[in-house]
């Protein structure tokens, strides 16, 4: 009896301490999952903000559209949103770096991830926002209100134009562009219009599709396609922004 009682209470002992075993197994592994689930989830966020200043969150862009087409993109029923980019010129170095010089609209920058370094937008014909690498570049030192003389080569006229500008801000420049040697300049809407003849000029379509929410990633991506063929624009002018839309879709 007494070794059966004695055999009992070791068993008791034994089964308590597998108990507080399993118990300390079962929490280690719920703290570990839910870890791996937050490094996870921290990864995708910061996955997808690198992704967003590498392509912008435009779904698509249809290229070298005219004012007629332009009209037409902003009048389809599946398009929320157009952006506008009209290259004007640009300066080419002998080391492949180049210095774009456009007109760029508010929408297209809020979907192309422009972002002010500081200063403002030009808001005159006189006035133009670089980006601190095209700065660097040109070899000024980057004060607001700071005289910039600049020589570019003139998309319109086939020539070169020097020309005197204020600058009234500096631009963050995008991490693509840092990688493509692709620096920015970006004019007024009215110096633009006064050194061409607007109705001959061609833009670069920045879109959303509506329902974005609703869709899924190749339904966006079909979305984009099925516009262009409704507006009979070229295959070879149409850019999808995949990367965009996939980081939409993630499964964590």
């Amino acid at each position: 009896m007494i070794n059966t009682t004695k055999i009992a209470k070791i068993n008791l002992i034994i089964n308590k301490s597998k108990s507080i075993l399993i118990i300390i197994t079962i929490i280690l592994s719920i703290t570990l999952l839910s870890s791996v689930d937050l490094t996870f989830l921290d990864w995708g966020k910061a996955n997808k903000e690198k992704i967003l200043k590498y392509s912008g969150t435009q779904h698509g862009v249809y290229g070298n559209m005219d004012e007629n087409k332009i009209e037409e993109i902003k009048s389809h029923a599946d398009i929320d949103a157009v952006g506008l980019v009209n290259g004007i010129g640009s300066i080419n170095y002998d080391d492949k770096s180049k210095i774009a010089l456009s007109y760029v609209n508010d929408k297209a920058m809020e979907l192309s991830s422009i972002k002010l370094e500081k200063g403002i937008m030009p808001k005159l014909k006189n006035e133009i926002a670089l980006d601190n690498l095209a700065l660097k570049k040109l070899g000024y030192k980057g004060k607001i209100r700071e005289k910039i003389k600049i020589k570019y080569e003139d998309y319109a006229n086939k020539g070169f134009t020097e020309s005197e500008f204020i600058l009234s801000g500096i631009i963050n420049p995008n991490e693509m562009a840092k990688i493509k040697k692709l620096y920015s300049g970006i004019f007024f809407k009215e110096y633009r219009n006064s050194t061409r003849d607007m109705s001959k000029e061609n833009f670069n379509a920045y879109v959303t599709v509506k329902r974005e929410v609703n869709l899924s990633g190749d339904d966006l991506k079909l979305k984009v396609e099925d516009i262009d063929k409704d507006l009979n624009i070229s295959k070879a002018r149409v850019l999808v922004n995949e990367d965009y839309i996939n980081s939409l879709k993630t499964d964590m």
